[in-house]
C-alpha cells in the first residue's frame, strides 16, 4: 500500500483532499474526516478515519495500482475496527465519551477506494465486499464540466448499513491449548485475526496440535501449528503443507487464503 494520503492517480494538494472528503460526505450521505494515516501492523495505511451520518466510525483504505495484499491489509483494518474499535474511538476523541460525531454503538465501516481497477482485482476485492458485511468497495471518478472537476465515488460492491444496526457480539477465541508451540504463538493468533476477518462465522477448533479452521459442512479450509523456533507451519486445503516465519510470509499466505474461499463461495 502506497503511503500517500491523497486519492491515487490525483495531484497532490488541500483542494484534491478536499474534494475526497466531498466526495465522502455525498456518497455516505454524511461525513466528518476526523484523523488519517492509521498504520496497520504490516506498516499499510488506513488513510482516511471518520464518521458518517449516523455515527459510524468509518475507515477510508485507498487502493493504489501496485498493492498486491489488499485483501490481507483490508482484513487487517476491518478486524482492528471490529475488535478493537472502542481503543480507536477513545484516540480520535481523547475520552470514552462519544464525541466528534461518533456513536461507540454503531458498527465501524471499512471503505476500499480506487480508480481503474484490473478486472482480476475487481472480481476479488468485489467477493471480499460481499462476504464482509462491514467492507464496501467504491471506484473514484472524476466529474468535469467548464466549471472544473470534481472527484465522485462509484459503489461498486457492499451495502450501506441500516440504521438500526447494530454491532453484533463478537465470538470469543477459543483458549489455546498447551499443545501450540509457545514459539510461533504470535503469528498463530496473526492468522487468527485474518481468519476472523475473513468469515467471523468459520468455525475454528483447536486440538493438542493444531488449530483448524473450517467450511460449512466441517471441509477444513486451513490448518496451523505454531512452532517453538516462532515459525508458524499452516496448510490450505488442497495444498502441501508450508512454513511462515514472519508477517509477509504469513499474508502472503492469506492472500492464497482469500483467494481460495472466494473461488469456492
Amino acid at each position: 500500500m502506497s503511503d500517500q494520503t491523497n486519492p491515487p492517480g490525483h495531484a497532490d494538494g488541500d483542494a484534491t483532499h478536499d474534494q475526497l472528503e466531498r466526495a465522502l460526505d455525498l456518497a455516505l450521505g454524511g461525513f466528518r474526516a476526523l484523523d488519517q494515516g492509521l498504520e496497520l501492523s504490516d506498516g499499510g495505511l488506513v488513510h482516511l478515519l471518520g464518521a458518517d451520518a449516523d455515527g459510524s466510525l468509518v475507515l477510508v483504505l485507498l487502493v493504489s495500482e501496485d498493492d498486491e495484499e489488499t485483501s490481507t491489509r483490508a482484513l487487517e483494518a476491518l478486524d482492528l475496527a471490529l475488535e478493537h474499535g472502542h481503543v480507536v474511538h477513545h484516540h480520535l476523541t481523547g475520552g470514552p465519551a462519544p464525541a466528534l460525531g461518533l456513536d461507540p454503538a454503531r458498527p465501524p465501516r471499512l471503505l476500499l477506494v480506487g480508480e481503474a481497477f484490473e478486472l482480476a482485482r475487481l472480481r476479488r476485492l468485489t467477493t471480499l465486499c460481499h462476504r464482509a458485511e462491514r467492507a464496501e468497495l467504491f471506484e473514484l471518478r472524476t466529474l468535469r464540466t467548464g466549471a472544473g472537476d470534481s472527484l465522485y465515488l462509484h459503489r461498486l460492491a457492499g451495502t450501506a448499513p441500516a440504521v438500526a444496526e447494530r454491532v453484533e457480539p463478537r465470538r470469543s477465541l477459543a483458549p489455546r491449548s498447551r499443545g501450540f508451540g509457545e514459539g510461533g504463538g504470535d503469528l498463530l493468533e496473526l492468522l487468527t485475526q485474518r481468519m476472523r476477518g475473513l468469515d467471523p462465522h468459520l468455525e475454528m477448533v483447536d486440538t493438542p496440535a493444531v488449530r483448524r479452521w473450517l467450511r460449512s459442512g466441517a471441509a477444513d479450509l486451513v490448518e496451523a501449528r505454531a512452532e517453538g523456533d516462532g515459525s508458524l507451519t499452516v496448510r490450505l486445503a488442497g495444498s502441501a503443507t508450508e512454513t511462515l516465519r514472519n508477517a509477509r510470509d504469513l499474508d502472503a499466505f492469506v492472500e492464497r487464503v482469500v483467494a481460495r474461499y472466494l473461488s469456492d463461495a
